[in-house]
């Protein structure tokens, strides 16, 4: 079996999403770490759950407001060239 995690951003911080009830998401809250920044939750699921895969929604993107790019390529950049962590967003 495969586990692929997935971040869901919006306004910059991952989220917690629920039912696609967008107006209900929240920021997440984690026992893996305390922060909602995009990298700081990618890198938790690479370095310490050494999962290799990660699915990105750009949430903004779907609601057309927006986009969290700039959060995606910070991912990209700081962990997908080290240890072959394949994004799909």
């Amino acid at each position: 079996m495969e586990i692929i995690p997935v971040i869901d951003i919006l306004d910059g911080k991952v989220v917690h999403a629920v039912k696609g009830e967008r107006n209900k998401y929240r920021p997440v809250k984690s026992i893996l770490t305390k922060s909602p920044h995009p990298l700081d939750v990618a890198k938790v699921f690479k370095e310490k759950l050494g999962l290799t895969k990660l699915y990105i929604a750009d949430i903004n993107s779907i609601l057309e407001k927006g986009n969290n790019f700039r959060y995606i390529e910070e991912i990209k950049e700081k962990t997908e060239s080290s240890t072959s962590f394949r994004l799909w967003h």
